[in-house]
């Protein structure tokens, strides 16, 4: 068994870009083009919910970028590759080279300042340090050094991937404090420049999962000391939780929403990804009633990207054997109908709860969400065999009034949640064609465990 994971790593952030699997190549392009004509010292917020494929997206940007710009090493054969998809989307040929360099800030959010740590991520992604002259490189050094004295003054700390890159000796014993910091990080980020693009372009992610101290921090070290006219911010961000962050490090009371506004020129609202090729990626089609359901159930919570990997991870190691059920158990008919009905839309709808709201779980299997069952329920009406086995007669759901029609099946709908889930309920009811007793009722939280003969683990 593999774990079902869509990782932002090199080849599937090229596989997304070139196959579209996020359907977000069109917004991609505009956000380039955005980033072609800013002039100014900008800063950007990408504003999406946690598991929206946020960090997809800005590494989406990061590889654009890359590709654009023929002073950043690339296979030729993957850059060439990278501009024919972009050019369906924008315009390749009119961007400007602009260097890119991401930082996770959740990676370094222990860090005792925030600027050694970006400092750091942004001398990292120039590869051309090999190419400088031991001077060049101890000038830049000398700079790197300057600033990391004042934030840390007599501490005699030094970035060992700065030593590292740079290759220079008896640096650390120079202190010069005759500039600003400032006119230091100012002078550093202009000898990065200068060679390398028109831009530098610093993508900021994960900064609202990091401790309050540190994304304050972040944020106002940014806005002081690295506000250029040759530097675009972009920040990837959950807009409300790093408000909560902000107000539990100011107070409650604290307006965040104010306080966010000055260093964000533009916030962006991320849209949902077109999940069609997304779906197709991992094999749910859309002709067999299980796959519709896990679609339904996916749209009916709202599943963000992360939220639906996971469920889709669960719920294929029962797709190829939930459409079995009435050979692999010993069932009379009645049994039958009512554990292929659940199989195919009760149970999704039992792996979605305990994906999305695990602490619910409990109550929904004793009885107490009957609304959330119905809510799925009534959005599945799409198809016939739902209706058909719920109200035992699909023409008259047909010939009926559509509202009428609708309280009969969330009347139908919750009668089946009380029958499968009341512990009042150990009785034979009947629901429609469906009748559910409590050997129903058991196998059904079998198969949901995922710990029962249905579920397929070499898938």
């Amino acid at each position: 068994m593999r774990k079902l994971e869509l990782l932002p790593t090199d080849d599937n952030i090229i596989a997304t870009l070139n196959e579209n699997i996020l359907g977000r190549n069109t917004e991609l392009g505009y956000f380039l083009e955005l980033l072609n004509h800013v002039e100014d010292a900008y800063s950007i917020a990408i504003d999406g919910k946690w598991g929206s494929g946020k960090t997809f997206f800005v590494k989406q940007a990061k590889l654009a970028l890359d590709a654009c710009n023929d002073s950043i090493s690339m296979d030729d054969e993957k850059r060439t590759s990278i501009k024919e998809t972009l050019s369906n989307v924008t315009k390749v040929d009119d961007l400007q080279p602009q260097y890119p360099v991401y930082y996770d800030a959740w990676e370094h959010d222990n860090d005792i300042d925030p600027i050694l740590s970006l400092i750091y991520s942004i001398t990292e992604a120039y590869d051309y340090f090999d190419t400088l002259s031991i001077d060049s490189k101890k000038m830049l050094m000398d700079v790197g050094q300057k600033i990391i004295d004042r934030i840390l003054p007599g501490s005699g700390a030094v970035l060992p991937a700065l030593s590292e890159l740079f290759k220079t000796s008896n640096i650390l014993n120079e202190q010069k404090n005759k500039a600003t910091l400032q006119e230091d990080i100012q002078t550093f980020l202009h000898s990065l420049i200068y060679e390398n693009g028109n831009r530098l372009v610093v993508i900021i992610d994960e900064l609202d999962r990091c401790r309050p101290d540190f994304a304050v921090k972040l944020l106002e070290r940014i806005k002081h000391y690295f506000v250029d006219e040759k530097i675009t911010f972009v920040f990837s961000i959950n807009l409300e939780e790093l408000s909560n962050t902000v107000r539990h490090f100011y107070g409650e009371a604290f307006n965040a929403g104010r306080y966010l506004g000055r260093f964000f020129d533009l916030i962006i609202k991320l849209n949902p990804a077109n999940l069609d090729n997304y779906y197709k990626k991992f094999g749910l089609g859309d002709h067999y009633y299980y796959d519709y359901a896990i679609r339904t159930v996916i749209s009916s919570f709202h599943f963000e990207l992360r939220d639906i990997i996971r469920f889709i991870s669960a719920s294929q190691l029962l797709k190829d054997t939930i459409n079995k059920i009435p050979n692999m158990m010993l069932l009379d008919m009645n049994q039958r109908d009512a554990l292929t009905f659940c199989g195919f839309f009760v149970v999704p709808i039992m792996l979605g709860i305990n994906v999305i709201q695990p602490e619910l779980y409990g109550k929904f299997i004793r009885g107490e969400e009957a609304p959330l069952f119905v809510n799925v329920i009534k959005n599945m009406t799409q198809y016939d065999r739902v209706v058909d086995f719920l109200l035992g007669d699909k023409e008259t759901f047909l010939r009926t009034e559509t509202s009428k029609t609708f309280i009969d099946i969330e009347k139908r709908a919750d009668s089946l949640y009380n029958a499968l889930f009341s512990s009042e309920n150990s009785d034979e009811i009947i629901i429609g064609k469906l009748i559910i007793n409590q050997g129903v009722r058991d196998k059904l939280l079998e198969i949901s465990s995922l710990l029962s003969n249905f579920s397929d683990f070499k898938k």
